[in-house]
């Protein structure tokens, strides 16, 4: 059955000027802006939920469909601005815009949640920070967008974010500053590393990389105490750095399709379940990597200090 989720926020008129129609603004995708006048006019939206949707992203799949009623009812897209059609009755694309332009002024601020994906977005208005209740805010397969405005830091209460399937680089400093994001994916972007301001996302304990160009991690990447979920399959890593053997709440790591250069063998599972589980989890590997790495750099160490000076040798003959 698909989910139906509907915002409602009242506009408050200016003093003395004619009322506005109540504005409804729905998570949409594969068109843009959505938005209804009238009352009683209803919109629905058909889309799974957002952290479920990932084999249908990767397939290339775009899951949406909409459906509008009533008397004043109206839809804008934002694939041409001034384009608008509905059932039962037209909402012009100037009247459109003014009240998209309305909501980005900070009208919206009982606004929680935020779906755009599969859209056409080149960049995002940084009106979007005064919507202060913010909590879900879906950008996924926007194909151009490579950035966020800085004031995105802003938003409070943002805690899951979705950027996959975009264009981005580096993740944006609006996404490192923002105090309280829980959840987010930028996998399938052209990532090439991190930024060694990570740990001040403290509350994430969810980030999936997967499909970018990560050739490293840093350091600080161990002091993202809350993280329990760590995907980064299909990037360009080399090693497993040392210190993530101290993220102790790490739970899920993938790190399949990487070019690391130790090759560890583990020891064989009793059981299919265990095979599995371990599969799974991928923390075993982890450790057992690290673990061959610290021997490695142990023997590196042995044979250099094993090898005489220039002096020892002198002295020797």
């Amino acid at each position: 059955m698909r989910s139906k989720r509907l915002v409602h926020c009242e506009l408050q008129p200016p003093a003395g000027t004619r009322p506005v129609p109540a504005l409804s603004i729905v998570k949409h995708e594969g068109v843009g802006c959505v938005c209804r006048h009238g009352g009683r006019s209803e919109g629905d939206v058909g889309r799974k939920d957002p952290t479920a949707d990932r084999g249908a992203r990767e397939g290339g799949e775009a899951v949406g469909e909409e459906g509008a009623e009533g008397g004043d009812g109206g839809v804008a897209g934002a694939d041409k601005p001034g384009q608008a059609e509905g059932q039962g009755g037209q909402c012009r694309g100037k009247n459109c815009a003014k009240d998209r332009e309305r909501s980005l002024e900070g009208q919206l601020t009982k606004l929680q949640e935020l779906y755009v994906s599969y859209n056409r977005l080149q960049q995002i208005p940084h009106e979007l920070a005064g919507c202060k209740n913010l909590e879900k805010l879906d950008l996924a397969v926007n194909r151009d967008l490579c950035d966020l405005p800085e004031q995105l830091s802003q938003l409070q209460r943002l805690y899951h974010l979705d950027l996959s399937m975009n264009r981005f680089t580096c993740i944006p400093l609006a996404v490192t500053n923002m105090p309280a994001l829980e959840w987010l994916d930028m996998g399938s972007n052209k990532l090439q590393e991190l930024p060694d301001d990570m740990a001040r996302m403290e509350k994430l304990h969810t980030i999936w990389l997967q499909r970018n160009g990560i050739t490293h991690l840093p350091e600080t990447i161990s002091k993202l105490k809350n993280l329990s979920t760590l995907v980064l399959t299909s990037n360009k890593l080399q090693k497993i750095p040392v210190c993530m053997e101290e993220m102790i709440n790490l739970r899920f790591v993938n790190l399949r399709d990487n070019p690391l250069q130790l090759k560890v063998t583990l020891s064989e599972c009793a059981s299919p379940e265990e095979e599995e589980d371990r599969e799974l989890f991928g923390i075993e590997y982890m450790q057992a990597y690290i673990q061959e790495l610290k021997n490695s750099n142990t023997q590196t160490c042995t044979s250099v200090l094993s090898v005489p000076i220039e002096g020892e040798i002198s002295n020797q003959i």
